[in-house]
């Protein structure tokens, strides 16, 4: 499956949203994503939580290798 930038921000989004965490090894394994690519598009993801003021933070966890989405108060 091929995305335009905007349609693979809102995949991602949306995926952290209904799984909590995501691992960036699944995405890229399973979508034409490049490492790099992905890696901005967490940056935008984070970047439109916080300018929206939207209650929710992600975090990498290096422990278990995913990103995960928190809600801001934790």
């Amino acid at each position: 499956m091929h995305f335009k930038k905007t349609e693979a921000c809102l995949f991602i989004y949306h995926l952290l949203l209904k799984k909590r965490k995501l691992s960036r090894n699944e995405i890229l394994a399973d979508y034409e994503i490049s490492e790099i690519s992905f890696k901005r598009y967490i940056r935008e993801i984070k970047d439109f939580l916080h300018d929206a003021n939207l209650p929710y933070k992600i975090h990498y966890s290096r422990h278990e290798e995913v990103y995960i989405l928190l809600d801001d108060d934790c």
